[in-house]
């Protein structure tokens, strides 16, 4: 079991390290405002080519997780519909990270399990080494399992498949 206050750096993926994670050792503590500014930041970014609007007539693509819960500099995206789940998308949110958010990372899931988390760093994308080897034969393999993540989601919260 990791102490109370340790943490790892670097571009990990989550079968390496699933405790506190810094962008490098010596970062400050992060605070809720800078928490808040990051979260409005992705958003306005994602909302520039994605719809993040939970309305009926425009189904929402994916949306920005807004839950502090974690004292580390990570955002987390949700998927709701997967024809945007693309390198194109992946590289879209690292644009955004080397822009606007250096020391930050972005979390997006793609099942239910830890392997298949994708990490999106500035300075790469980690995910498992098979899915690092061919991140394009990844985004088509995870499709069947991703699918039924989101329906399982939607159905929890009492919306039609």
């Amino acid at each position: 079991m990791p102490k109370k206050n340790a943490f790892k750096t670097g571009l990990l993926r989550q079968s390496e390290w699933s405790g506190f994670w810094k962008a490098n050792a010596n970062d400050p503590p992060m605070t809720g405002e800078e928490w808040d500014e990051k979260w409005e930041s992705l958003n306005d970014w994602l909302g520039k080519q994605y719809n993040l609007e939970p309305i009926p007539v425009r189904k929402r693509q994916c949306y920005v997780v807004d839950d502090y819960a974690e004292p580390e500099r990570m955002l987390q995206i949700e998927i709701e519909y997967l024809d945007i789940f693309t390198r194109a998308f992946l590289q879209y949110v690292q644009e955004w990270l080397r822009a606007k958010a250096p020391l930050w990372r972005v979390a997006i899931p793609t099942d239910d399990t830890d392997k298949n988390l994708v990490f999106v760093y500035p300075q790469g994308i980690r995910i498992n080494p098979e899915a690092e080897a061919d991140l394009d034969g990844f985004i088509e393999r995870i499709k069947p399992a991703f699918q039924a993540a989101i329906k399982k989601a939607r159905l929890a919260v009492g919306i039609e498949w």
